[in-house]
This record gives C-alpha cells, structure tokens and sequence, in this order.
C-alpha cells in the first residue's frame, strides 16, 4: 500500500505546476486534473459493478435476510473450526433458511392469487408453471433443424 502512495505522489509531483497568469490558470487545472486522474486509473481502476437489483424475489424480507446471514456465519464457524457441533448448528440453520424461503414464496403467491382475478390468477399459474429461460430443454423445432443441418453436412 506504501508503495502505491508514494508513486501516486510522484506522479502528482511530476506534474508541471508553473502558473503565470489567470489564462495559464485554467491549463495548469486541467493538466493537473489528467495527471491525477492518468495516475488514479494506473492504480486503482475504474471497475464495472453490477447490482442485482433486477432479480429481486418479492418474498425475501429481512427476516429472511438475517437468518442467511447467521446461516453464513455458522459456516465460516464450522470451516475456521471443522467440529461437529458447528457442522449440526450449520446443517439446522441451513435447514430452517431453505424452510422459512420455501414458506414466504408459498404464503406470497397464495396472497396472490386470492387477491386476482380470473385472468391474473391463471398468469401467476402460468409463471409459477413455466420454468425459467435458463432451465428450458430444447423444443423440438430445435432438435428437428439439428437434425436437418446434420444430415445436410453428412451427405
């Protein structure tokens, strides 16, 4: 870290600082402003984050939220310790965690659908049905155009 700091400052320091008039002012900023800025990027990257705002699950509350937190903390518990004690807290945490999501999911699409009416009620059945895009098997337009292409480069 101490290395990374004291090349940051020389490569401050080398920047040229000469200022004559309030003209030369506003060049000695943006100069001053790449140098920093050229050194920054050197040292510590802009990175892209991604926030997993987009998959929110409407049953996760924060009860749910700080049980997988206690859930994580008996893990790191049991690897730092390896017991057995910590593994059956861990394996009895781990149990209750998928219950009580299992539990809320199910006790908020039944709130759901009494809520509905007719039409919402068959679409929240055909959400729940449908599995999600990633999990889809291949239709069998898919196998029967693979079919095709393997036969046609086979002859």
């Amino acid at each position: 870290m101490a290395q990374i700091v004291n090349t940051l400052q020389k490569n401050i320091a080398n920047v040229d600082l000469e200022c004559t008039s309030n003209i030369q002012l506003d060049k000695l900023v943006t100069q001053y402003s790449k140098g920093v800025g050229t050194s920054l990027d050197t040292h510590a990257p802009l990175t892209e984050v991604t926030l997993k705002g987009d998959n929110h699950k409407p049953w996760y509350d924060d009860d749910i939220h700080e049980h997988r937190r206690k859930r994580r903390q008996l893990e790191r518990q049991y690897r730092r310790t390896n017991l057995a004690m910590h593994k059956d807290m861990f394996k009895v945490q781990s149990k209750y965690v998928v219950t009580l999501i299992k539990d809320k999911k199910a006790e908020y699409y039944q709130q759901r659908i009494r809520d509905a009416d007719h039409k919402d009620t068959f679409e929240i059945v055909k959400t729940l049905l449908k599995p999600p895009d990633n999990q889809q098997g291949e239709s069998i337009d898919e196998i029967i155009r693979v079919e095709e292409l393997r036969s046609f480069f086979d002859n």
